[in-house]
């Protein structure tokens, strides 16, 4: 899938109207020149279990699958209620969560979890504003990623995530 940009014009004076597909990428598979993690670290984190918390269908399928193959245990949710249900029967090691749900807000959700224990979690969002991400940080989230989401990036604040201590 390939975001698709256009523009038109009536005439060389007027102003251009930029216009972006509703079906552009939400996530960016790795590329060539993206960085890597030292393999010591890939190696330690083969195996960690991640909750995606992501109620549009094809970004949790494609983030899910993403995290498969590099190594991780992984299991989805498309709600705060789904998320819930599953974080009480798998335990994570991490949360990665959409801050915009269905049924309510990752922020919601990551306060709920917390009254049952520490939860290491990501936020995974459109939001990006300075008061969107100090929102994030105070709700708990140990990182807050604005999409279009980089993987190099996810994977490097994966990797810092599971070595901080939970809040």
């Amino acid at each position: 899938m390939t975001a698709r940009v256009s523009s038109r014009s009536a005439s060389a004076r007027s102003s251009v109207l930029f216009t972006r597909s509703s079906h552009a990428p939400l996530i960016r598979e790795w590329g060539s020149g993206w960085r890597s993690l030292p393999a010591t670290v890939t190696t330690s984190m083969h195996g960690k279990t991640i909750l995606v918390v992501e109620d549009h269908e094809d970004t949790r399928r494609a983030l899910s699958r993403v995290l498969q193959r590099k190594g991780f245990d992984v299991t989805a949710a498309g709600s705060v209620a789904a998320a819930m249900e599953q974080f009480s029967i798998n335990c994570p090691d991490l949360m990665i969560c959409d801050i915009g749900l269905s049924d309510g807000t990752g922020w919601d959700l990551r306060d709920k979890l917390h009254k049952q224990g520490p939860v290491r979690a990501i936020a995974v969002s459109g939001y990006g504003m300075d008061h969107d991400l100090r929102r994030s940080r105070d709700a708990g989230f140990i990182e807050h990623l604005t999409k279009p989401i980089n993987i190099s990036n996810l994977e490097h604040m994966i990797a810092t995530t599971l070595t901080s201590a939970p809040r």
